[in-house]
């Protein structure tokens, strides 16, 4: 199962590769083509969304590390957090537990 901590870095992993994915004009699509992956999959990892990946660190790095390959993102720097982005937020964490799973106020 996986532990707070890789769960923040899986998140800020994910932001940082769809960013640089972006800026450098990539298509989901043709990204996923090109990886021979499904464009659900690169959504996961942009998501920093282990539960896609069995609850495996190892499984989305490995995942993670084929996608910043591809859009030439060096992820050896990516976990921690730069002044632009700051930290990940409860609510950002949040969002990647399923509805029914969250604790009801």
């Amino acid at each position: 199962m996986a532990g707070l901590e890789q769960i923040k870095a899986a998140k800020l992993l994910g932001k940082r590769l769809r960013k640089v994915r972006e800026e450098q004009g990539f298509n989901l699509a043709i990204l996923a083509s090109t990886l021979k992956v499904t464009v659900v999959e690169l959504v996961a990892i942009e998501d920093g969304n282990l539960y896609a990946f069995d609850n495996s660190l190892e499984a989305f790095s490995e995942s993670a590390d084929r996608y910043a390959q591809a859009v030439r993102f060096d992820s050896s720097c990516a976990t921690s957090p730069t002044k632009e982005e700051g930290p990940i937020t409860a609510k950002e964490l949040d969002m990647s537990i399923p509805h029914f799973l969250r604790k009801q106020d």
